[in-house]
């Protein structure tokens, strides 16, 4: 196939580097939420409350390339507040080994903070949800969860909540993937100006 024997498609290796980051990267979020947790409630309950890190963009979709970003989402319950979280988390980030380039962006139009983890850029956006703990399985896509939220927390669910859509919508998920793969390939090779966020 074309788009494997151009190198379109990232090794297992990369794959697998990627997914230790977000490992990881989620590990040091679950540490901000027992930190947050401990100035509100006993060490016991702080313990019991947990973030999920959702994914989105061309990697939640299977098309990124060797140098793209990771777009990521951190669901926190109600304790933890957008302000705590854009001003402890990066301490905490900052101290993580291989983290470097730590940029916090929180009056952006989408607060974020840019990072490269084992040197893989990432953008992390941040929202807090009306529950004491997130569960694995939450259904970010169930519009009870925007009641609410302000439009910048809104606006940080979109990206995955637009993802997920899409992967429910597609009948033909793999078929999809290669032909997006090829297009963003077609404009690189023809328009690179236009070779950015597709």
């Amino acid at each position: 196939m074309f788009t494997r024997s151009s190198g379109l498609y990232e090794s297992e290796q990369q794959l697998a580097k990627r997914e230790e980051v977000l490992k990881r990267l989620k590990e040091v979020l679950q540490e901000y939420v027992l930190h947050e947790g401990l100035t509100h409630m006993s060490e016991a309950e702080a313990a019991s409350k947990h973030i999920q890190l959702r994914t989105f963009g061309s990697y939640r979709l299977g098309v990124q390339s060797s140098d793209a970003d990771i777009d990521a989402l951190c669901i926190a319950p109600r304790h933890c507040s957008r302000a705590s979280f854009f001003q402890k988390a990066p301490i905490l980030l900052e101290t993580t080994p291989n983290v470097t380039g730590l940029h916090v962006i929180s009056d952006a139009f989408v607060p974020v903070i840019k990072m490269k983890v084992e040197g893989i850029p990432v953008d992390l956006l941040f929202v807090s949800l009306n529950l004491d703990s997130i569960p694995e399985d939450i259904d970010i896509l169930d519009d009870r969860y925007l009641r609410d939220l302000d439009e910048p927390s809104v606006r940080s669910c979109n990206g995955v909540r637009v993802t997920e859509r899409i992967l429910q919508l597609v009948p033909h998920p793999d078929r999809f993937r290669t032909t997006l793969i090829a297009v963003k390939h077609w404009a690189h090779v023809r328009h690179p100006p236009l070779s950015g966020p597709i």
